[in-house]
Order: C-alpha cells, then structure tokens, then sequence
C-alpha cells in the first residue's frame, strides 16, 4: 500500500546498506522482555509476545530477514539473560507494594 511505499522510499534514500544484520530492535525488545520476564513476570510475558509480534512484523514488511531476527535475538537473550540475573542479584525482583 501506500504507506509501505512511502517506507521503503524514505528506507532507499536516506538508510545505509548493510546495517540490518543483527536486528538491533529485536535484540534491545528481547532484552527488555526477558529482564521483565524476571522482575515482572506477567508484563515480561506482555513484552515478549509484543516482541515477536515486532519480529513478524519486520519480515513481512521486508524490513529484515528472518537471520537478522534470530541473531539478534541470541543478543537479547544474552543481555536479558544478564540483566535478569544482576536484577534477580539486587533484589530488584520483589513484587511492588500495594497501598
């Protein structure tokens, strides 16, 4: 549609070629996701399936390919893995109060 036209021109003229490997958004959503995952497990499960959602959406609208997605998701699963962990370390992970 149009819109997608108007993407991909605006991608055409302005982007550098050879930038989309790995998916940096993925990695960054990922991790994100999965550190919520660990403090807060309901929303983590929200801002994971909004992540693969993010990641359908890109190789449909051939944003990415799909090896760009899955690399860059090993990259957010290695930061989410990370800072879940150094989360979970300091105490982070305890369920807010309710007043």
């Amino acid at each position: 549609g149009p819109v997608r036209e108007l993407v991909l021109g605006i991608l055409e003229a302005g982007s550098s070629r050879g930038t989309a490997f790995p998916s940096l958004h993925m990695a960054v959503a990922l991790s994100i996701a999965l550190v919520l995952v660990v403090v807060r497990p309901r929303l983590g499960i929200v801002a994971v399936l909004i992540t693969a959602a993010m990641g359908i959406g890109a190789v449909y609208g051939g944003f990415h390919y799909a090896v760009d997605l899955v690399a860059g998701g090993c990259a957010g699963v290695v930061g989410g893995s990370v800072g879940g962990w150094l989360a979970w370390r300091s105490g982070g992970c305890t369920p807010p109060r309710r007043r």
